[in-house]
Formats: C-alpha cells, structure tokens, sequence
C-alpha cells in the first residue's frame, strides 16, 4: 500500500547521523516512479529500526540532496521516536529470522519529484504523452469549459 509520509528536509548531514550511531548506506538502483494523489513520486530510500536500537538507511544513489536531506531528517526522526514513530507511521515488522538476527521495524519511503528534476518532464511526457505545462493548460481549459457551461445552465 502507497502512503506518502511527509518531511521537511533537515540540515543534518550522514556525518552528524553516524555520530548519533544512524548508519548510512547508498545502493545504486534505477529510479521507480509513481503517480498517486495527484503527484509523482520517486523511490527513494528503506528505513530500518532494529530492536536492539541500530537505525539504518538505505538510500538510492539516485537521489538529488534535497532528497537526501528529507531522508536524513526520516533517520533523525526514527532514532528519536524510536518504536512509537514506527508504530505511528505504520512502519512494517520484520520478525528475527535465520537470515535476519534481529528483528526490526521497516518502510520504503517515496519522495515527491520537484520540477527541478532533470527526470520530471520526460516521465510525464512517457506516461501521458503530454508535457505537464501542456496538461496544466488542457486542465485549465477543461475548467474554463465547466465554468462556462454551468453559467450558461444557470441562466435557462
């Protein structure tokens, strides 16, 4: 199930996370995309809270710094919630296992692409085989129609 979980990009870096016993990893893999609630969203990280208190991120190599920032700030806020924000955030559990010691808490997480991504209008224009400013202007005439024929609706 796809559930956006917002976050403001924070000023903490991986350096700062690794002092705070957060570890960092970067796995190269192509980027997945989504269109759900009106937005594109892009894979962007696995968030691990294990029980014995190790929090780990794996982040795509993909991921521009703003990205990056949103992720670190999801790694700060796991390690200071701890199992509550898990719980809270719907985060899945993985039971110990032969291959997994321990067990953990996990969650993909998806980040919103910005305008700015180099990636954005070629997704779009691949999927809907319209540029998003050309979209946004056959939405708007869309509305304008609507608008008017509800005028004219309202006169008869």
């Amino acid at each position: 199930m796809f559930r956006p979980v917002y976050y403001e990009p924070s000023n903490t870096t991986a350096e700062e996370l690794a002092v705070f016993g957060v570890k960092v990893r970067e796995i190269q893999r192509d980027p997945q995309f989504k269109f759900a609630l009106g937005r594109l969203w892009k894979s962007a990280a696995s968030v691990f809270l294990y029980d014995d208190g190790r929090v780990v991120l794996t982040l795509h190599s993909h991921l521009n710094e703003r990205e990056r920032h949103q992720i670190y700030g999801i790694g700060q806020t796991v390690f200071r919630d701890g199992v509550a924000h898990c719980k809270r955030q719907e985060f899945t559990r993985l039971r110990k296992s032969k291959k997994r010691p321990v067990a953990c808490w996990w969650q993909f997480v998806w980040v919103a692409v910005s305008r700015a991504d180099s990636l954005y209008d070629s997704i779009f224009w691949s999927a809907y085989g319209h540029h998003p400013d050309q979209i946004r202007s056959i939405d708007s005439e869309d509305e304008r129609l609507h608008q008017q024929h509800s005028a004219e609706g309202a006169t008869q």
